[in-house]
Order: structure tokens, then sequence, then C-alpha cells
């Protein structure tokens, strides 16, 4: 899981450039989708290593048609190597595979499947720092950058941690409801993905600093600058909790920690998911105040 420590703070840069790109060969499928997407149709990947024995990128390519029949990513080589997210009621936990069990199928799909997730990955970084690359057209007009920025920023917050990753969850936690089920990892990758949103807030992301987002909200409205401030602390205030638990365990219809993910009437905005809107929220109002149009989805 150490990979997944250096990946997720980087899905606040994932809703503008090359991670929104389509890879070469492919039938329309970007760089995200073949790298993250979710949810996974467990017997598709089952089928796909099954019925093969060699694996190269056009085969991984040519199964690709929507997102849940994707059979490379992080999902599908976690879903390998730790197996299905099976209910712990019948004694079973996903993890508990040992090395014997794996076929020559798997193994060999393991390779193939990381080694292209490391190119892909290596893809990106690349188209933004090749000469005449993205990173120069993105320098170049600072509106548009402050704008994929907070847009970026305010999306990862609102609509993914704010809905796919935790209320989807939350309202069906059932087998593979959580987004990192097979690994168990939803709550670390959740809070690597908040923490690469005020990371890029605040310029402070992963040792590299200097001027932010923060410093121009601040001189153009100080008001703003410290709700938005205020508000990074209330969503910090809630992470704290339920990160040290298991997310799975976080969001079952008896655990008393549930209501802090969501409830039906929240009118002094004390879950996850409330506080998380009003960041999104913000954000937009941030857009506003530095003269770009932001709409967070």
């Amino acid at each position: 899981m150490s990979a997944r420590e250096d990946y997720q703070p980087t899905e606040a840069f994932r809703f503008y450039g090359p991670i929104e790109e389509v890879i070469e060969g492919s039938q329309d499928l970007p760089y995200e989708v073949s790298i993250n997407a979710w949810p996974l149709d467990e017997a598709t990947v089952t089928g796909f290593i099954a019925s093969n024995s060699t694996f190269t990128e056009s085969l991984f390519l040519s199964e690709f048609n929507e997102d849940d029949n994707i059979t490379v990513g992080w999902h599908p080589i976690e879903f390998v190597l730790w197996g299905a997210d099976l209910d712990r009621t019948n004694g079973s936990i996903a993890g508990n595979k040992d090395i014997a069990d794996f076929t020559t199928n798997e193994f060999n799909y393991l390779v193939a499947a990381g080694d292209l997730l490391v190119e892909y990955l290596d893809d990106v970084a690349r188209r933004w720092t090749d000469e005449g690359g993205f990173g120069a057209t993105f320098v170049a007009d600072s509106d548009q950058a402050i704008e994929n920025i907070l847009l970026s920023i305010g999306t990862l917050a609102n609509a993914e941690l704010g809905g796919e990753r935790t209320l989807d969850p939350w309202n069906n936690p059932g087998e593979d409801a959580e987004h990192s089920c097979f690994s168990d990892n939803t709550n670390r990758d959740n809070a690597l993905n908040w923490a690469g949103i005020v990371g890029v807030y605040q310029g402070d992301l992963v040792g590299v600093s200097g001027a932010s987002v923060e410093d121009l909200i601040a001189q153009e409205d100080p008001e703003l600058a410290a709700r938005i401030t205020a508000q990074i602390a209330l969503v910090n205030e809630i992470l704290e909790v339920i990160n040290p638990l298991e997310f799975e365990d976080v969001i079952q219809f008896d655990s008393p920690n549930r209501s802090l993910i969501f409830q039906d009437v929240d009118p002094d905005e004390e879950t996850l998911i409330s506080r998380l809107t009003v960041f999104g929220n913000l954000i937009v109002e941030a857009g506003n105040a530095l003269g770009v149009n932001v709409t967070v989805n």
C-alpha cells in the first residue's frame, strides 16, 4: 500500500491536464480511468485472467468498453492480490489468500498489470514536464490555471470524497461498497485525498512549498480565507475520529460513528459530508473572489 501513499494526494490534480487525456491506441480510454476506475466488475477481471496466460497492453485495452470493464489499474490489481471483500459474518476476510493459491495466470497478470500501471503513471508525469507539454501550457495562463486548481480540489472534496467515496457506500454498506474494499485501505485513501486537497490549496504538498491559492484569496478577501481555514479544521475534526477505524466498520447500520458521515437532517453541519459540501461551496466563492468561474460537481 506504500504506492497509494504517493498516488492518492495527486488526485487533487485529477480533473484537468494529462490525467484526462486519452491513451494512444485505446478506445477513448483516459489515463485516469485506466489507473483508478471504480466500481469494478470482478467477474470481468476473473474471466479475463482465466482466459489468458500472457498479457499485453493491446490485450488490456481491447477489454475496455465501460468503466467497470477495466482490467488494469489499482482496483483490479488489489482484487487479485487480496481477493473479494467477503462478508465478515461468514468467517472469510479478504487478504487471507496464500501464495500457493495464486495461479500462473494470476502471477503473469499481476506482473503485466503492475508494469502497465507504472507506465501510465510515468506517461502522465512526463506529459507535465516534457518540453512544450502541459506544464508550459499550465503556467502560460494564470487565470485558467487557478480555475483548474480550484475546480479540481473542489470537485474532489465534494463529488468524490463527499459523494462517490463516502455517501454512496454509506447508503449501501454491503460487500465491496467502499472504494478500497479489497485492501481495507479506504480511510487511508480518503485521508490522503484530503491531504492532497489541503496541500494544493495551501501550496504545501509532499515536501514542495511556495506561493499558494490560499495566499491569493487572503489578499482579495481575508474574511473568506479565514472561513476556508476554519472549514478545513472542521473536516479534520471528523476525519481524526473516523480515520483510525476501518471505513467498512464506520458505515455499518449499527456503528456508533455512522452518523458522523451523514444525517438526513443536519442543520448544524456536523457531518463529514455536510462539511465537505460547505468546503466545496467556499471554493466556488474563492473562484469568484479571484475573478474566475468555478463549478464544483
